[in-house]
């Protein structure tokens, strides 16, 4: 009787110990099923493919081309398209002519940014230029020398250094873009541009609609052109916000660019820049993207990724 007992609690003891969970350290095939498939699911995440210049350029809705010195874009440039400024504005504004033309892609941006003015209690804006020809710039360029030259009594060479100072070599010139405007003030009459309300309001507030104030008074060194605070250029968001928030003008955003992909972040979001030239490509991450052509056949490319 008592080995058949025995026998019996030996049996009893085997069944409890295969009832018990198996130890942690257990081999792959004893995981979990939802461990195994979420990193069956990382593995079959493909990384993010380069993607050519010349497909991601198609995509461009705003145009980041640098225009100076150094960067002309010469005598047959015309932008892409061109409407009349009055037909794209829906806010209040004085325009000086009825006929100033820009970009198209300005149109949402500035309407925002007169509507913002106007919430400030700014009185009326007013625009003096947009889009110039090559033609039109010239006119301009000879009437200035022409002036220090006859009413200034200046040398050919002389009045040539003091016009290039405060006025764009034909083919040199933003206005050419369509991209920039050059304000005014409706109530200041005699009262230089820099020191009326406009001008302050202009200076706090354009980069929150993707406008710059395109030649600030410290960086003459940089752009090559004296400050001029009524001289608005609409480069985009986020690219306004960063260069605001980094103290950048345009010649050292594109710098910067140029050196790599920018991190940083912004009212708007986190965001990751890229840049690539003509023939080249991009591996970029997942995210919101906005594009935006360099004017000769590269892109930028912002990506919010937060």
């Amino acid at each position: 009787m008592l080995p058949l007992l025995l026998a019996l609690c030996l049996a009893l003891t085997a069944c409890t110990d295969a009832a018990q969970p198996a130890a942690s350290g257990t081999s792959a095939a004893q995981a979990s099923p939802s461990a195994s498939a979420s990193a069956s699911a990382q593995e079959a995440t493909p990384a993010p493919a380069a993607e050519d210049v010349a497909t991601l350029v198609q995509g461009a809705s705003e145009s980041m081309i640098l225009v100076n010195a150094d960067n002309p874009v010469g005598e047959g440039f015309q932008p892409p398209a061109l409407k009349s400024l009055k037909s794209l504005i829906t806010q209040p504004v004085k325009l000086d002519d009825d006929s100033i033309q820009a970009d198209p892609c300005v149109a949402d941006a500035m309407n925002a940014m007169l509507s913002a003015a106007k919430a400030d209690g700014e009185a009326t804006m007013r625009i003096q230029n947009g889009y110039r020809s090559y033609k039109r710039q010239k006119e301009i360029f000879d009437s200035t020398v022409n002036y220090h030259k006859t009413q200034e009594k200046k040398t050919e060479q002389e009045a040539m250094t003091i016009t290039k100072s405060k006025v764009a070599v034909p083919g040199y010139s933003e206005h050419h873009t369509g991209l920039c405007f050059d304000f005014g003030s409706v109530e200041a009459d005699g009262i230089p541009f820099g020191q009326t309300a406009h001008a302050a309001w202009l200076k706090n507030n354009v980069y929150k609609y993707g406008f710059i104030i395109r030649y600030p008074e410290d960086k003459q060194s940089i752009t090559g052109t004296i400050p001029e605070p009524w001289h608005v250029r609409y480069v985009g968001l986020p690219h306004s916000e960063i260069m605001q928030k980094q103290g950048l003008c345009l010649e050292e955003y594109w710098e910067a660019l140029k050196s790599g992909p920018i991190t940083e972040t912004v009212d708007s979001g986190t965001y990751q820049v890229y840049y690539a030239p003509e023939g080249g490509s991009l591996t970029l991450p997942q995210g919101e993207r906005t594009i935006a052509s360099d004017g000769r056949g590269g892109v930028v490319v912002a990506v919010k990724v937060s």
